[in-house]
């Protein structure tokens, strides 16, 4: 068995390694995904604070 064939079981000769390699993927996948999640939160929270206001403005509507 050659090293080549296994560049895997290599490349991993510690678990702080791995771990430095995980938080590497983790900050990418945060960098690439938390403007998609920022704009999918931010409508959701709009049309629920927008839901919010239409249904107090009714419970209150006798005041305007």
């Amino acid at each position: 068995m050659n090293n080549t064939e296994y560049p895997i079981a290599v490349e991993i000769k510690n678990s702080e390694d791995l771990n430095i390699d995980l938080q590497q993927y983790w900050f990418a996948l945060k960098r690439r995904f938390l403007p998609a999640m920022a704009i999918t939160g931010g409508f959701f929270a709009h049309s629920i604070l927008r839901t919010l206001s239409q249904s107090r403005g009714k419970q209150f509507g006798s005041s305007n």
